[in-house]
């Protein structure tokens, strides 16, 4: 086993995490996500989706779209594709992401379903909603990359004899699992590059003639992803750096720019955005709104310490997102900026900012957990050395202890969030419970992928007895 294989094998449980967390929030987004289908166990459905007025919020958010500039071409798809069909869209999406997230979450057909619901957030995405789409877009190509579904998935399974390494599958098994993408020709993947760097110049180029903020913001997402596809095909091919380093890499940098669009892009006063630099009138504004419908001890210390020095807060949040964000950006000290981003967006969530902290934080988390893509540094670029090839790609180790205790706190998370009461896009109006069941999910997933990381060690154990048994 060479070492690139041992690096992957050593992080599967990681990549297994990515894979799991994308899926939750998809489901989260079908459920009790912001534009909510399905619903809570109380709330029922949301008739604007899926009964008596479904297809009223993709009517909506297309018109929204239309009038604040959406690409011409993209405009005429939504007045003559999408809106006059919006009834039976409706459905098709909201089916679509329960589907695309529970096959996540098992593993299953995983680069066929990351293709898939690449084409719905880019439609999403182009339709005028920036938000979240981008954080699962940059999830779904870390997955594609990676064939997450063979890490404690049923695509290991489906690849036929149990993966043993001595059996070849079927064709048919390959393009089912792997798209058969180890096999393409490079050809192809000049081609994509190319496409995508056309792509991205275009986007970029058309940046300051969009007539609205939100589609400035959205060619400058659409550059970032154009951007991505490029460098890493070219780091691939011509560098030869293993695809998981590359998108580990990407998913820091990632984080990094997400840091910084919040301060820069598209700063925001309210409980759906990041807090950094906010003017201390309105940060005290939002902290108060918080503390509405937050939970009763995390309300007392907010009151406490936050509210009265607002101005103090919004430096100190605004240099911690401007530092980390560009320490992840240059890959300087990536895995001590992947720590503090993960603590700083602990503290915004309990703080109430639940709408983006907590995917921040699970994507800060998998870079960190998977050795931060430290050969992808651009602060070692810039002064002409290598990362340290040492503890390069050294992925996380989860200890017995921290394994349990963060089990149990997801428990505790979803108990409290259910006897506080779970409110469908609750983000800002039932901001405790939102709280709890974010956390729950993000700890909870952390929790699983130690488990899988004992399952990985009890293996390797018996494969090492196993061998040293036959040796004579």
């Amino acid at each position: 086993m060479n070492r690139h294989e041992s690096s992957v094998t050593d992080s599967g449980h990681w990549i297994a995490f990515v894979r799991l967390f994308v899926g939750a929030w998809w489901i989260i987004e079908a459920t009790i996500g912001r534009f909510w289908k399905w619903g809570s166990f109380t709330s029922g459905v949301n008739p604007e989706w899926i009964s008596a007025d479904a297809g009223a919020v993709i009517i909506s958010t297309a018109q929204t779209g239309i009038e604040e500039g959406a690409w011409g071409w993209y405009a005429w798809v939504l007045q003559n594709a999408l809106i006059p069909y919006a009834g039976m869209w409706s459905i098709v999406i909201s089916v679509l992401q329960l589907l695309i997230g529970i096959t996540l979450m098992l593993g299953l057909l995983t680069r066929w379903t990351s293709l898939t619901g690449l084409v719905m957030l880019f439609s999403i995405l182009l339709m005028g909603s920036f938000r979240t789409s981008p954080f699962l877009i940059a999830g779904h190509l870390f997955l594609i990359a990676t064939n997450a579904g063979l890490y404690f998935g049923l695509d290991k399974v489906l690849l036929g004899a149990d993966g043993k390494k001595d059996t070849t599958p079927s064709l048919f098994r390959r393009l089912l699992v792997t798209l058969n993408m180890d096999r393409f020709p490079k050809v192809v993947w000049q081609g994509l590059a190319t496409i995508a760097a056309i792509l991205g110049i275009y986007y970029l180029m058309q940046a300051p003639q969009m007539p609205s903020a939100r589609y400035q913001s959205i060619s400058l997402e659409l550059f970032v992803f154009a951007a991505m596809v490029v460098g890493g095909t070219y780091l691939y091919m011509q560098r030869n750096i293993p695809l998981l380093t590359i998108a580990t890499g990407f998913v820091r940098m990632y984080v990094g720019y997400k840091l910084l669009w919040w301060l820069f892009t598209f700063p925001q006063d309210k409980l759906t955005s990041l807090p950094g630099f906010v003017a201390p009138d309105d940060l005290q504004g939002v902290f108060e709104q918080s503390v509405a419908t937050q939970w009763t001890p995390f309300a007392a210390i907010i009151e406490t310490l936050f509210i009265p020095a607002p101005a103090f807060w919004s430096i100190i949040f605004g240099i911690s997102q401007l530092v980390i964000g560009f320490m992840l950006i240059l890959g300087w000290r990536a895995r001590s900026a992947g720590w503090a981003a993960v603590w700083l967006m602990l503290l915004f969530t309990l703080l109430g900012f639940t709408r983006y902290a907590p995917y921040i934080m699970g994507f800060a988390f998998t870079a960190l957990a998977l050795g931060s893509g430290i050969q992808i540094s651009l602060f070692n670029i810039l002064r002409g050395q290598q990362a340290d090839r040492s503890i390069m790609d050294t992925p996380l180790h989860i200890g017995q202890n921290a394994g349990i205790a963060l089990g149990v706190l997801s428990i505790v998370g979803f108990a409290l969030a259910a006897m506080i009461g779970v409110v469908p896009n609750g983000y800002s109006s039932a901001v405790g419970a939102t709280i709890f069941w974010t956390l729950g999910i993000n700890f909870g997933l952390v929790s699983i992928a130690w488990l899988f990381q004992l399952m990985t060690q009890s293996t390797n154990v018996r494969q090492k007895n196993l061998h040293l048994s036959r040796t004579p």
